[in-house]
């Protein structure tokens, strides 16, 4: 930064034109005359004098603001003369005595458009507020108006100004528009959007599709939880009527002359038909009756790699492809979660859990070398701006391992059917638990480093109901199931709570992307705060762990089911607290009898079952999510069938395998559990 000092006469002008030249100690700086500041002087930091060494524009007045030229006049326009544009005489004109006139119509009409909605934006309307915040810049009512407004400029205005806006660099320097402003902005074309969408509802088509998604993902980020998931509901149904779960043609290498759709569109439309799958995934939660999309008649292939030459084409995956690797192997765990009273017991060998950790260590190993959380990866995936899809990627991962060994704390996650752990079993519980901080503390660790590189990073909807349960789970641990008095909790104590303050601020960076980063960052900063000082160990009788980090519903604690009746059984009660199905229902006044809930403390744990389930064959279908190589072979008839091919068919993807050569040792991940139906 430069620090000048002014002189006595700190402008100075050239002879022979009108240029000013600023003086500051030793350096001169060009003024380019620009009003209310110079961008010289403001590049380099420097205090501008203004035109004429005077503080304050010459175009202050607004009496005698400058207009912006369309069109010379006629006279200047034959002596190729410039113009000064000034109305009704320019100054050529004036000074050689000449007749100046303007055609009609000089300005073009986009910006007689803004002008007029400049002047009702000035103009105060009965229900609005006369004074506006004094914190608040008042961009609104000036030129960007026309954000808000009903019509846009033109197509070709626009797109020129989305150009300049990509062309032109950001500067600190101006002034940041107020978040109040951008969200009404944004609230205004999403409405406008949404009801274009229900207008058009029985037009189904791939952009209203796409539009369909692109709102459902604007919903949960303002927390409008019941829109949110009835348009998840929308894009299932929309995409079994496009049926996009089947491949467009047979040629899927698109070699054959004739067809009308380019390889660029058919890879668009299996994407799309993948991003409703993830949909429908995570707003069921494993909960069968709030799924509409089954993988069984998803008939497409997986993403191709985002690279154009992938280094190895026989390894055609990219990392939307291992995200819906994982999605499926997730569904898995969510579904075991939700069914432990048939489950065997965990720490038998051939358990479901033991499947189902194996699956998800299996695949985490699998992943390549550029898709791994390491220094040269994030440098290269941010390069490319792919950076925050892989935070996205690792911490889905660990937050299904969370999921998964939720089993060791029963009373954080109030599980349904807890399971009972003998004694003998307490090392392999002590073990479930550790293994269940772990995941914990690395989901914490992939948010900090991402929060280093920009909160943009931390965009995607999921990010903050992730990093609020890593919380939860890491002060659970320290609190409730470690002995406060020993030194190596002390110690572990001390070595959490930086992972605890790392999470506190990636929520801080999530506030202005997602609306329900604010109520958990307090709900965070609460448990924190309550865990005490560095120095000091809350009792172990103390639970500091909120179940939800919103106020219960009163009506919901006083209701009980009539003698004589049986507990009904609603997702409510077996889903997570931040789940968007539990998140919508907040907002319904509808309510049901509650269902009752065994404690894990009580007699009615549930005690799991070794016999052995019966022995049933792995479908090809829970094969293909887990082989690499997509083999490009294809089954012309599965195109004409449709869903109607048998769960043990074999999908397109899968490529040449055949399921009798299949050893099930090798995928006994992909066993059908008696739960899975």
């Amino acid at each position: 930064m430069v620090h000048a000092t002014h002189t006595a006469n700190p402008v100075s002008s050239f002879p022979g034109g009108d240029l000013t030249m600023l003086t500051f100690g030793s350096r001169r700086v060009k003024c380019d005359e620009r009003p209310d500041g110079c961008a010289n002087c403001e590049r380099l930091q420097l205090p501008c004098l203004g035109y004429n060494g005077h503080p304050t524009s010459r175009h202050s007045d607004p009496r005698t603001r400058a207009r912006r030229t369309y069109k010379s006049c006629p006279e200047c326009r034959l002596a190729r003369a410039k113009c000064s544009g000034e109305r009704p005489s320019c100054s050529r004109c004036q000074e050689k005595h000449l007749q100046c006139r303007y055609g009609e119509n000089t300005e073009p009409e986009w910006t007689q458009r803004l002008a007029s909605a400049v002047a009702r934006a000035d103009t105060p309307t009965p229900d609005e507020p006369s004074s506006t915040p004094q914190h608040e810049p008042e961009l609104e009512h000036t030129h960007l108006s026309w954000i808000t407004s009903s019509h846009l400029p033109d197509k070709i205005k626009v797109n020129a100004l989305v150009d300049q806006f990509y062309t032109l660099e950001y500067s600190t320097m101006t002034q940041a528009l107020s978040r109040k402003f951008i969200l009404r902005a944004g609230s205004h074309w999403a409405d406008t959007a949404y009801k274009m969408l229900l207008e058009s509802l029985d037009k189904i088509s791939i952009e209203n599709l796409m539009s369909a998604q692109l709102i459902y993902d604007y919903a949960l980020r303002v927390g409008n939880f019941a829109q949110a998931f009835m348009l998840g509901g929308l894009t299932a149904r929309m995409a079994q009527a496009l049926q996009i779960n089947l491949e467009y043609s047979t040629d899927v290498l698109c070699q054959e002359p004739g067809h009308n759709l380019s390889v660029t569109a058919r890879e668009g439309r299996r994407r799309l038909m993948w991003s409703c799958f993830v949909t429908d995934a995570l707003l069921g939660s494993g909960v069968d009756q709030l799924m509409l999309v089954d993988e069984s008649d998803v008939k497409i292939q997986l993403p191709c790699n985002e690279q154009a030459i992938p280094p190895n084409p026989d390894e055609n995956m990219g990392l939307m492809a291992y995200f819906i690797q994982h999605i499926r192997v997730r569904k898995q765990v969510l579904r075991y979660i939700k069914h432990l009273d048939t489950a065997r017991s965990p720490w038998l060998a051939d358990s479901e859990f033991a499947i189902l950790d194996k699956a998800c260590n299996d695949w985490y190993d699998s992943l390549p070398i550029n898709l791994q959380f390491t220094a040269s990866t994030i440098y290269a995936r941010k390069a490319s701006s792919q950076l925050g899809a892989l935070v996205l990627l690792h911490c889905a991962h660990h937050q299904t391992l969370c999921d998964l060994y939720r089993l060791g704390a029963p009373a954080l996650f109030k599980l349904r059917s807890a399971i009972e752990f003998p004694p003998e079993q307490s090392e392999f519980l002590r073990k479930l638990q550790w293994d269940l901080y772990e995941a914990a503390k690395a989901l914490a660790a992939i948010l900090g480093e991402a929060e280093r590189h920009g909160s943009y990073i931390l965009s995607d909807t999921w990010l903050p109901s992730i990093t609020y349960d890593s919380s939860r789970i890491m002060l659970y641990y320290l609190t409730q199931l470690i002995d406060p008095r020993e030194q190596d909790s002390k110690d572990l104590v001390l070595q959490t709570i930086p992972y605890l303050q790392s999470n506190i601020r990636a929520l801080k960076a999530m506030q202005a992307l997602n609306a329900v980063s604010e109520p958990l960052c307090n709900a965070a900063e609460t448990m924190l705060r309550r865990l005490g000082a560095e120095a000091e160990i809350v009792g172990p009788s103390r639970n500091i762990i909120p179940d939800d980090p919103y106020l219960p519903d009163p009506e919901d604690a006083n209701r009980q089911s009539p003698p004589g009746i049986p507990a009904q059984s609603a997702p409510d009660y077996v889903l997570n607290p931040l789940s968007i199905y539990r998140m919508a229902r907040k907002t319904i006044p509808e309510r049901h009898a509650p269902e009752r809930i065994a404690s894990s403390a009580t007699s009615g744990v549930h005690q799991p079952s070794d016999v052995s389930p019966p022995t049933l064959n792995p479908g090809a279908d829970e094969l293909m999510f887990f082989t690499s190589d997509l083999g490009w072979a294809w089954q012309p008839a599965e195109t004409a069938l449709g869903s109607g091919m048998e769960r043990t068919g074999l999908h397109p993807w899968v490529g040449g395998t055949q399921l009798q050569d299949t050893d099930p040792e090798q995928v006994s991940w992909g066993q059908n559990f008696p739960f899975i139906s």
